[in-house]
């Protein structure tokens, strides 16, 4: 939780933290992964969630594997969750929000996302990226294969493999997701008062995106359902 924003980090060896809990921090230096691997971690948040609560400002992220020994598959711990919230919920595989002119480069996650039943929140984004992406710079080669599951209940929920949600004319380069995705979360908004509202929407790329984003040989592979009870 040491840091400056001009920090610039370099990891020299693969991480394992043991099944520890990992508290993420808000991060705007530079951290070059250098191709290692932090893995066999749990995450428990709140209103931003992630390896790394917010990148900001300059922040710089590159060359780092999450929630893998091997960087070939799931480490079958690295978990992320969060807790009930009247508010607003994001998370995200590195980070809960993206924002400034913070730069994602050469990321994998592999880390498990889920939001269980019993939990209850306002409206939920959540990425196998990011939560939110309002960063003005593009998103160069980021690949999600972690599985993201969704049971809780919510007003509004966008879900997707790379980013939940953006209003911004996102760039995502060669951005890729794996993971199944399953939101089965009770939209608690639907019929208010008789009255449709209420929205879920999920996706393996964008769960929303009200911008002109540029998506340049981005692949889903990963199983996309919604069975939640929305009108949208």
């Amino acid at each position: 939780s040491d840091w400056k924003a001009s920090d610039n980090i370099k990891l020299g060896a693969d991480i394992d933290l043991q099944g520890q809990v990992w508290t993420g921090r808000d991060f705007a230096g530079t951290f070059d992964g250098q191709g290692h691997k932090i893995y066999n971690y749990r995450i428990n948040g709140d209103t931003s969630t992630g390896f790394f609560t917010s990148l900001s400002g300059n922040a710089s992220v590159s060359n780092l594997i999450l929630g893998s020994s091997d960087g070939l598959a799931y480490d079958g711990t690295s978990v992320i969750t969060t807790q009930s919230s009247t508010g607003a919920v994001y998370v995200g595989g590195l980070a809960g929000k993206i924002s400034g002119n913070a730069t994602v480069t050469d990321v994998d996650n592999f880390a498990m996302i889920s939001l269980g039943e019993n939990t209850t929140i306002g409206k939920i984004y959540i990425g196998g990226l990011t939560g939110e992406y309002s960063s003005s710079s593009a998103v160069t080669r980021f690949c999600n294969h972690g599985t993201i599951s969704n049971a809780a209940d919510a007003a509004e929920m966008y879900i997707g493999g790379v980013i939940g949600n953006t209003s911004v004319a996102v760039v995502l380069n060669n951005c890729e997701n794996y993971g199944n995705i399953n939101n089965s979360g009770t939209c608690t908004a639907a019929y208010s008062n008789n009255t449709a509202s209420g929205a879920s929407m999920t996706s393996g790329v964008i769960g929303l995106c009200s911008a002109a984003a540029q998506l340049n040989g981005c692949v889903n592979e990963g199983r996309i359902e919604n069975t939640s009870n929305s009108v949208y």
